[in-house]
């Protein structure tokens, strides 16, 4: 993990102590390092030398699917996650995960693809993919006469100026 970073401390340290009460044997060793050493680390081309790594995600693409959603990032061959974490991991992504995925690019039926991204989440919990720990909530908090703000998880808070304007006195 990246120096300073208490939240993901705080989680890891709780994988820390669950582990060792599973099996005193195990012991995960946390270590902070810089960004530069981590991202060097983590994302090492071909191979990467870090045999475990903590990091966020935000959504940048409403969809699950297709080549910018989260499915993909996760869960597929050619995702980020697949080239930072060695060929064993891209070879169960391309025999299992990836022809489900190209099945729910492919399918327009929100129905249909509702139950493929299922069975994905079922796959990754069961092959243990990825550990998903929590999803932080920020709030936005504005003046009682700022009107036409619109909250939008996908922008991160970068907020759109043009239809901010402030209320007219009641």
């Amino acid at each position: 993990m990246t120096e300073g970073n208490s939240a993901y401390h705080s989680a890891l340290s709780l994988l820390q102590q669950n582990l060792a009460r599973i099996n005193p044997k195990f012991r995960l060793k946390i270590q902070q390092l810089q960004a530069a050493t981590f991202a060097d680390k983590v994302y090492g081309g071909a191979d990467p030398s870090a045999p475990m790594a903590i990091m966020g995600w935000g959504p940048d693409y409403s969809d699950p699917g297709g080549p910018l959603g989260a499915a993909t990032y996760y869960l597929s061959s050619t995702g980020l996650v697949g080239g930072m974490v060695g060929e064993g991991y891209r070879q169960l992504m391309r025999d299992k995960f990836d022809p489900l995925l190209k099945q729910a690019w492919t399918t327009v039926d929100p129905a249909e693809r509702e139950k493929i991204y299922a069975k994905l989440q079922d796959m990754s919990h069961e092959y243990a993919t990825t550990q998903f720990l929590w999803e932080e909530y920020g709030y936005i908090v504005t003046r009682d006469w700022v009107d036409g703000y619109v909250h939008n998880m996908i922008e991160y808070g970068a907020w759109d100026f043009y239809p901010i304007s402030k209320a007219e006195k009641q």
